[in-house]
């Protein structure tokens, strides 16, 4: 399900392919402020995990980058979620 909102739209999901069901997936994420809120999302490992195995033209598209930064050993920050 997607969620669009005027600052951001949001991919909701029950499971993460890959890394299995909400529930296993939650013991997983990394806690950011975003936009004033806290909140959860996929540490930067599992997320390049996740969208190689989704393999969307979306998602490969930003693998460069979530790897960069992984290889950088900097923080994912809000405006990479």
């Amino acid at each position: 399900m997607r969620l669009t909102t005027d600052m951001a739209d949001l991919d909701l999901v029950a499971e993460v392919t890959a890394l299995g069901s909400f529930e296993e997936v939650k013991h997983i994420a990394v806690t950011v402020d975003a936009l004033g809120r806290r909140v959860q999302t996929l540490d930067l490992k599992s997320l390049i995990k996740a969208k190689h195995t989704a393999a969307r033209e979306k998602d490969l598209r930003t693998l460069s980058e979530l790897e960069s930064l992984a290889g950088s050993g900097r923080a994912l920050t809000p405006a990479h979620i």
